[in-house]
């Protein structure tokens, strides 16, 4: 009898940023959220998920996960205003990722009216 081996290699995620959209502005000290959906065709792989705000800072986001499909939630408040590109990267537990972005725009924190310069003008 002859034998023969086959190899199965392990089949990236997807993934979507479901929110926010791209193009979306928020306020200078409000609160961004990030959700992502992502499928993966090794139903039995488990996930982890790591979030790229675009200004240095990197998170990991909570993980809910069954039967291959899941989303990644994670959240945060910019310090500073300007134009980031965030980054989900979904990646299975051998090793294979997936990566979606989105652009958003965070304008200037609103001033205090009880702060000192506001005081001093």
């Amino acid at each position: 009898t002859a034998g023969f081996s086959v190899a199965v290699a392990n089949a990236a995620p997807s993934v979507t940023i479901t929110a926010p959209a791209t193009g979306s502005q928020y306020k200078g000290g409000s609160s961004v959220q990030v959700s992502a959906s992502f499928t993966d065709p090794g139903v039995a792989d488990t996930h982890t998920c790591t979030v790229e705000w675009g200004d240095g800072t990197v998170t990991t986001g909570a993980v809910s996960e069954s039967g291959g499909a899941g989303t990644c939630t994670a959240g945060r408040v910019y310090a500073t205003a300007g134009t980031f590109t965030i980054r989900v990267t979904i990646r299975d537990d051998a090793g294979a990722q997936a990566t979606s972005s989105v652009m958003i725009s965070v304008g200037s924190s609103p001033k205090s009216n009880g702060s000192a310069a506001a005081k001093a003008a």
